[in-house]
């Protein structure tokens, strides 16, 4: 889809490259490595892995439903979300944002629409 067919579009998102500092870090050494910004997936992929691993890391095991029970209970805060739950049900309960495609900047930058 061309920037003029989206301009003005309204759509949620969980990431936004720009939103924080950290993400900024985040999707600026993306960036390098890639040459893309990071898109939603991406980061919420990298997010939930980093979480796992830093649960293993705490429970110092790898039993899985040692840590499934761990990984529910400790809040997920990172470049992606904060305060970010796991329900009972595995789903993940994050923000999303609202966004509006606003045309090109007046300054060049990379995933700014």
């Amino acid at each position: 889809m061309s920037l003029e067919a989206a301009l003005r579009l309204l759509f949620t998102s969980g990431f936004y490259w720009d939103r924080s500092g950290e993400a900024r870090a985040f999707s600026e050494h993306f960036y390098e490595r890639q040459k893309a910004m990071p898109s939603m997936v991406q980061t919420g992929m990298y997010s939930a892995t980093m979480h796992y691993l830093n649960v293993v890391k705490s429970v110092g095991s790898d039993d899985a439903l040692e840590i499934e029970e761990q990984m529910k209970t400790m809040p997920i805060n990172n470049f992606y979300t904060h305060n970010g739950k796991i329900r009972a049900d595995g789903r993940m309960i994050y923000d999303l944002y609202l966004t509006e495609v606003k045309g090109r900047p007046s300054k060049k930058a990379n995933g700014i629409y």
